[in-house]
Protein backbone atom coordinates (compact mmCIF):
# COMPACT_ATOMS: atom_id res chain seq x y z
CA UNK A 1 0.00 0.00 0.00
CA UNK A 2 3.00 2.31 0.35
CA UNK A 3 3.15 2.79 -3.45
CA UNK A 4 -0.24 4.59 -3.74
CA UNK A 5 0.70 6.75 -0.75
CA UNK A 6 3.97 7.63 -2.47
CA UNK A 7 2.16 8.45 -5.71
CA UNK A 8 -0.26 10.75 -3.87
CA UNK A 9 2.64 12.35 -2.00
CA UNK A 10 4.51 13.01 -5.25
CA UNK A 11 1.41 14.45 -6.93
CA UNK A 12 0.78 16.79 -4.01
CA UNK A 13 4.39 18.05 -4.04
CA UNK A 14 4.41 18.43 -7.82
CA UNK A 15 1.13 20.34 -7.90
CA UNK A 16 2.19 22.58 -5.02
CA UNK A 17 5.39 23.52 -6.85
CA UNK A 18 3.45 24.34 -10.01
CA UNK A 19 0.95 26.43 -8.02
CA UNK A 20 3.81 28.44 -6.48
CA UNK A 21 5.07 29.17 -10.00
CA UNK A 22 1.57 30.25 -11.03
CA UNK A 23 1.41 32.55 -8.00
CA UNK A 24 4.69 34.19 -9.07
CA UNK A 25 3.42 34.65 -12.64
CA UNK A 26 0.20 36.31 -11.46
CA UNK A 27 2.16 38.52 -9.05
CA UNK A 28 4.32 39.76 -11.96
CA UNK A 29 1.15 40.60 -13.90
CA UNK A 30 -0.11 42.60 -10.94
CA UNK A 31 3.16 44.46 -10.39
CA UNK A 32 3.59 45.40 -14.04
CA UNK A 33 0.00 46.59 -14.39
CA UNK A 34 0.45 48.68 -11.23
CA UNK A 35 3.57 50.26 -12.74
CA UNK A 36 1.64 51.16 -15.90
CA UNK A 37 -1.18 52.76 -13.91
CA UNK A 38 1.24 54.58 -11.61
CA UNK A 39 3.32 56.06 -14.44
CA UNK A 40 0.23 57.05 -16.44
CA UNK A 41 -1.28 58.67 -13.32
CA UNK A 42 1.92 60.63 -12.68
CA UNK A 43 1.76 61.99 -16.21
CA UNK A 44 -1.92 62.84 -15.82
CA UNK A 45 -1.11 64.88 -12.72
CA UNK A 46 2.13 66.39 -14.03
CA UNK A 47 0.74 67.77 -17.30
CA UNK A 48 -1.86 70.18 -15.83
CA UNK A 49 0.58 71.25 -13.11
CA UNK A 50 3.21 72.12 -15.73
CA UNK A 51 0.59 73.98 -17.75
CA UNK A 52 -0.64 75.89 -14.70
CA UNK A 53 2.86 77.13 -13.93
CA UNK A 54 3.61 77.83 -17.61
CA UNK A 55 6.55 75.45 -17.57
CA UNK A 56 8.15 74.98 -20.98
CA UNK A 57 7.32 71.64 -22.55
CA UNK A 58 7.97 70.12 -25.97
CA UNK A 59 4.32 69.73 -26.95
CA UNK A 60 1.61 72.20 -27.91
CA UNK A 61 -1.46 72.68 -25.71
CA UNK A 62 -3.54 70.63 -28.16
CA UNK A 63 -1.03 67.78 -28.12
CA UNK A 64 -0.93 67.80 -24.32
CA UNK A 65 -4.74 67.61 -24.19
CA UNK A 66 -4.67 64.64 -26.56
CA UNK A 67 -2.00 62.94 -24.41
CA UNK A 68 -4.10 63.51 -21.30
CA UNK A 69 -7.15 61.97 -22.95
CA UNK A 70 -5.15 58.90 -24.01
CA UNK A 71 -3.65 58.56 -20.54
CA UNK A 72 -7.11 58.74 -18.95
CA UNK A 73 -8.30 55.94 -21.25
CA UNK A 74 -5.19 53.91 -20.43
CA UNK A 75 -5.67 54.27 -16.67
CA UNK A 76 -9.35 53.33 -16.99
CA UNK A 77 -8.57 50.31 -19.18
CA UNK A 78 -5.90 48.98 -16.84
CA UNK A 79 -8.04 49.61 -13.79
CA UNK A 80 -10.77 47.51 -15.40
CA UNK A 81 -8.17 44.88 -16.29
CA UNK A 82 -7.03 44.67 -12.68
CA UNK A 83 -10.62 44.43 -11.48
CA UNK A 84 -11.54 41.68 -13.92
CA UNK A 85 -8.33 39.64 -13.75
CA UNK A 86 -7.87 40.17 -10.01
CA UNK A 87 -4.17 39.28 -10.26
CA UNK A 88 -3.26 40.07 -6.65
CA UNK A 89 -6.03 37.95 -5.11
CA UNK A 90 -5.49 35.10 -7.57
CA UNK A 91 -1.77 35.11 -6.84
CA UNK A 92 -2.45 34.92 -3.11
CA UNK A 93 -4.93 32.08 -3.60
CA UNK A 94 -2.47 30.15 -5.75
CA UNK A 95 0.15 30.55 -3.04
CA UNK A 96 -2.36 29.38 -0.43
CA UNK A 97 -3.15 26.34 -2.56
CA UNK A 98 0.56 25.51 -2.76
CA UNK A 99 0.90 25.83 1.01
CA UNK A 100 -2.11 23.58 1.64
CA UNK A 101 -0.75 20.95 -0.74
CA UNK A 102 2.65 21.11 0.96
CA UNK A 103 1.00 20.52 4.34
CA UNK A 104 -0.96 17.61 2.86
CA UNK A 105 2.26 16.11 1.47
CA UNK A 106 3.79 16.25 4.95
CA UNK A 107 0.79 14.37 6.41
CA UNK A 108 1.03 11.77 3.65
CA UNK A 109 4.73 11.34 4.40
CA UNK A 110 3.94 10.66 8.04
CA UNK A 111 1.35 8.07 7.00
CA UNK A 112 3.89 6.32 4.77
CA UNK A 113 6.13 5.93 7.82
CA UNK A 114 3.44 5.09 10.38
CA UNK A 115 0.58 3.27 8.61
CA UNK A 116 1.38 2.40 4.99
CA UNK A 117 -1.41 -0.23 4.84
CA UNK A 118 -4.23 1.95 6.18
CA UNK A 119 -6.66 2.07 3.23
CA UNK A 120 -9.16 4.29 5.03
CA UNK A 121 -6.54 6.95 5.76
CA UNK A 122 -5.32 6.85 2.16
CA UNK A 123 -8.85 7.43 0.84
CA UNK A 124 -9.30 10.34 3.24
CA UNK A 125 -6.03 11.97 2.16
CA UNK A 126 -6.80 11.43 -1.55
CA UNK A 127 -10.21 13.03 -1.03
CA UNK A 128 -8.56 15.97 0.73
CA UNK A 129 -6.12 16.36 -2.17
CA UNK A 130 -8.96 16.66 -4.66
CA UNK A 131 -10.89 18.97 -2.33
CA UNK A 132 -7.94 21.36 -2.16
CA UNK A 133 -7.70 21.40 -5.96
CA UNK A 134 -11.44 22.01 -6.32
CA UNK A 135 -11.22 25.16 -4.16
CA UNK A 136 -8.76 26.91 -6.46
CA UNK A 137 -8.36 27.70 -10.14
CA UNK A 138 -6.00 25.58 -12.19
CA UNK A 139 -2.53 26.70 -13.17
CA UNK A 140 -1.65 27.62 -16.77
CA UNK A 141 0.28 25.45 -19.21
CA UNK A 142 3.54 27.50 -18.96
CA UNK A 143 3.63 26.86 -15.21
CA UNK A 144 3.51 23.12 -15.88
CA UNK A 145 6.11 23.34 -18.65
CA UNK A 146 8.53 25.23 -16.39
CA UNK A 147 8.18 22.55 -13.72
CA UNK A 148 8.75 19.71 -16.19
CA UNK A 149 11.78 21.48 -17.65
CA UNK A 150 13.28 21.93 -14.19
CA UNK A 151 12.71 18.26 -13.33
CA UNK A 152 13.57 17.17 -16.89
CA UNK A 153 10.41 15.08 -17.09
CA UNK A 154 8.78 13.45 -20.13
CA UNK A 155 9.72 15.11 -23.42
CA UNK A 156 11.84 17.67 -21.55
CA UNK A 157 14.38 15.07 -20.44
CA UNK A 158 16.45 15.72 -23.57
CA UNK A 159 17.91 19.04 -24.66
CA UNK A 160 15.74 19.11 -27.79
CA UNK A 161 12.62 18.94 -25.65
CA UNK A 162 13.91 21.63 -23.31
CA UNK A 163 14.66 23.86 -26.32
CA UNK A 164 11.06 23.44 -27.50
CA UNK A 165 9.88 24.18 -23.96
CA UNK A 166 11.89 27.39 -23.85
CA UNK A 167 10.38 28.48 -27.17
CA UNK A 168 6.90 27.84 -25.77
CA UNK A 169 7.69 29.89 -22.66
CA UNK A 170 9.12 32.75 -24.74
CA UNK A 171 6.03 32.72 -26.98
CA UNK A 172 3.69 32.74 -23.98
CA UNK A 173 5.65 35.45 -22.16
CA UNK A 174 5.75 37.63 -25.27
CA UNK A 175 1.99 37.37 -25.67
CA UNK A 176 1.24 37.85 -21.97
CA UNK A 177 3.77 40.50 -20.92
CA UNK A 178 4.91 42.40 -24.03
CA UNK A 179 2.13 45.00 -23.79
CA UNK A 180 3.31 45.99 -20.29
CA UNK A 181 6.88 46.56 -21.50
CA UNK A 182 5.74 48.48 -24.59
CA UNK A 183 3.44 50.74 -22.57
CA UNK A 184 6.06 51.39 -19.89
CA UNK A 185 8.61 52.36 -22.54
CA UNK A 186 6.09 54.64 -24.27
CA UNK A 187 5.05 56.26 -21.00
CA UNK A 188 8.67 56.77 -20.01
CA UNK A 189 9.39 58.35 -23.40
CA UNK A 190 6.40 60.70 -23.09
CA UNK A 191 7.41 61.64 -19.54
CA UNK A 192 10.92 62.53 -20.68
CA UNK A 193 9.59 64.54 -23.63
CA UNK A 194 7.02 66.39 -21.52
CA UNK A 195 9.34 67.47 -18.72
CA UNK A 196 12.64 67.13 -20.54
CA UNK A 197 12.86 70.75 -21.58
CA UNK A 198 12.54 71.82 -17.94
CA UNK A 199 15.58 69.81 -16.90
CA UNK A 200 17.52 70.23 -20.12
CA UNK A 201 17.06 66.60 -21.19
Amino acid sequence: MAAPYQDLHDRALKTSSIRFRAAQRLAVHYQLSQWVITLASILLIAIPILQAFSVEVRYTAGQLNAIQALLAVLVLAYSLLLTQQNFAVRSERMHTCGMELNQLAMRIRRCIAAAPDDVTEYDRLAEQYHFILSKHENHAEPDHILYKMKKQEDQYAKWQGRAVGRLKIVAYSSAAFAHYVILLLLLGFVLVKVVGATFGV
